[in-house]
């Protein structure tokens, strides 16, 4: 089962990698190796946060990215209908992983302003085209969730809860259920029609709170803070984050300035306009709900190209060239708009697989722990661990075995300084890898003394505590105090319950 994991998880990477190559290649096309190198730091920046991980982001950023690249292409090649086409990407990447939801008719209707006729204000063709592509993304995703999650599967549920928090000044969208616990008791779809009912009546007769919740949303939203628009930017000097995000912005006011000059250009202009969508869609989608804009995965490609607009424009004013010129001539072909097509047709068909030959998981066998410990129930299999080896103990750095010094040097290459102080304090003889909780299907990162390490491709329970420190939660940090040996039985009956194509909804 982990392997699996590890194999799914290295694919959806490559597939990233693939993607936003194709997608940077087609900004480096019109606007030079500069912006592009740009752009493809800023992805890299925010991706690092999420890579390796089974979240809707790890797919939402290429998706998303890809989309603006096909869009970026149709309007070099006047190509309407390659434009519809990543139009209806991008609404896909919203579906898997909703976000700045008001991106779309922003984008939209610059496109009906690019491709107009002479004797047109706005193209009604591409408007109508548009307004069907996004209506397909959005069917298609409603079919996806109804035929795995059920009947009573609903979509973007989660929205009813940030608009109660929103309606409420500002809350996080866990509000709903401290001020109205009963409404956790009800299944969908009655529990969002039930969350949209107050949340409605609440900006009905407390308008000032709405009020309040969406400019507290755009302050978090500029703030120099975690929530911030440009906080995946973050590392561990706090003077240098902060020179680097006022860099950021200064490009940005530049991209702005670039428009400003040529409104008419259609790759600024549609950089401004998925902008404003951004901004629209702050309020309802809070930046404080998850740390470093994860919300906005499917948008992050427009966080870098607006200050990369600014870049342009400063490499076109000084007349500097630090990498080739861009290339019209490259690519040529329609090879983005076919990888596009067969990665869309991928994870369509993919997941009707994955649900054909999925298999119902038994019921596990129990195993005690102390009545003050947690316990997991996990495999462990070879190649998932990374042991810390004292400093006297002479052999090679290699996988799995790490001396104490270079594996605290290692993590520092990590996204989060919480989690790299963490890692710092363990001490030597001690494991670490990541796993799957049988008992409740999450993921756990496990630090466990490696004498109690088991032998590979073996299932054990194991007692310890979760850590409790908040900004480790999410991490789902587990630190192992014993191994409980399970019986043949138990072990087989685990074996079987491999199951694939498990789908829970997430922030």
């Amino acid at each position: 089962m982990h392997r699996f994991i590890m194999f799914s998880l290295a694919i959806i990477t490559l597939i990233a990698a693939i993607t936003i190559y194709f997608s940077v290649r087609e900004i480096q096309r019109t606007h030079g190796a500069e912006t592009a190198v740009f752009l493809l730091v800023i992805l890299f920046l925010y991706f690092r946060h999420h890579s390796g991980t089974s979240l809707s982001e790890t797919l939402g950023v290429p998706i998303g990215m890809l989309g603006i690249g096909l869009i970026w292409r149709g309007m070099e090649k006047n190509s309407q209908y390659l434009a519809i086409f990543g139009l209806f990407v991008i609404a896909f990447s919203l579906n898997i992983r909703p976000g700045a939801m008001f991106t779309l008719p922003f984008i939209l209707l610059w496109l009906g302003w690019v491709f107009k006729k002479t004797n047109e204000y706005i193209s009604i063709k591409v408007l109508f085209l548009g307004v069907i592509v996004i209506l397909a993304s959005f069917a298609l995703n409603s079919f996806f969730i109804r035929l795995l999650a059920g009947p009573s599967g609903t979509a973007f549920s989660n929205f009813s809860w940030a608009l109660y928090g929103l309606a409420s000044g500002g809350k996080s969208y866990t509000y709903i259920f401290e001020k109205h616990p009963e409404v956790f008791l009800l299944q969908n779809p009655e529990q969002s029609q039930a969350i949209y009912r107050l949340a409605f009546d609440l900006i009905i007769h407390s308008p000032a709170l709405f009020i309040k919740g969406i400019l507290y949303g755009w302050s978090m939203f500029f703030s120099d803070t975690v929530y911030g628009a440009f906080s995946f930017l973050g590392g561990e000097n706090a003077v240098v984050n902060t020179i680097t995000r006022w860099i950021i912005y200064t490009l940005c006011i530049l991209g702005i300035l670039k428009w400003s000059r040529k409104p008419d250009d259609p790759f600024s202009g549609l950089v401004i306009m998925a902008t404003f969508g951004v901004l629209a869609s702050v309020p309802f989608v809070p930046p404080t709900d998850a740390y470093r804009v994860r919300l906005y995965a499917a948008s992050i490609g427009i966080f870098g190209l607006l200050p990369g607009m600014g870049l342009s424009l400063i490499v076109s004013r000084i007349k500097i060239g630090l990498f080739a010129q861009s290339n019209l001539k490259f690519q040529e072909s329609n090879s983005t708009a076919v990888f596009g097509a067969l990665l869309i047709a991928l994870i369509l068909c993919g997941t009707l697989i994955t649900r054909a030959t999925s298999q119902t998981p038994p019921v596990f066998n129990a195993f005690s722990c102390t009545p003050d410990s947690d316990k997991i129930l996990i495999r462990f299999d070879a190649g998932t661990s990374v042991n810390i080896m004292r400093e006297k103990d002479l052999f090679l750095d290699w996988m799995p075995n790490f001396h104490q010094g270079l594996f605290n040097q290692s993590v520092h290459s990590l996204a989060d300084i919480h989690l790299i102080h963490y890692l710092e304090s363990l001490t030597s003889q001690t494991s670490v890898f990541s796993s799957l909780d049988y008992l409740s299907n999450q993921s756990a990162l496990i630090i466990i003394p490696t004498d109690l390490l088991p032998p590979h491709g073996t299932h054990i329970g194991i007692c310890g505590h979760w850590e409790t420190d908040p900004n480790l939660k999410k991490y789902a940090v587990f630190a192992a105090k014993s191994v409980v040996g399970l019986t043949q039985a138990a072990n087989l009956n685990i074996a079987t319950s491999i199951t694939r194509g498990i789908i829970r909804p997430l922030k």
